[in-house]
């Protein structure tokens, strides 16, 4: 059963995006971002079971810039985009389009970095 709960854990998982397929600056959409790997960035390894029972979990989520801090609830502000198509990669890892408002604080930012440094 999915719960909020479950989901909030689920995407707490979400690493780093690679390298992106496309940007399209004007519409506010990333294709191709890594959402999810099977080994983090500080050695945890998850089952490929795992990642692809999580696509759903992913499949319109909400993305956020920054993790709230403590107990506190989230600023509007922290609201990015949200996430579809998302898709089982043959190594078991998530990908999918990044929707975001373009007119969002960090939008120019975050688009240089995903064409410059997308880590």
């Amino acid at each position: 059963m999915e719960t909020a709960a479950t989901k909030s854990r689920t995407i707490e998982l979400l690493e780093g995006f690679s390298k992106p397929t496309a940007i399209d600056r004007e519409n506010g959409v990333v294709k191709g971002v890594r959402i999810l790997g099977l080994v983090s960035q500080n050695g945890r390894e998850y089952l490929r079971e795992a990642a692809s029972g999580a696509r759903d979990l992913y499949e319109g989520s909400k993305v956020r810039i920054n993790h709230a801090k403590g107990s506190e609830s989230r600023d509007y502000r922290d609201q990015f985009g949200h996430l579809r198509n998302v898709i089982v990669e043959a190594d078991g890892g998530l990908r999918g389009d990044l929707h975001f408002n373009p007119k969002h604080a960090l939008a120019e930012q975050f688009c240089w970095d995903a064409e410059h440094s997308p880590g």
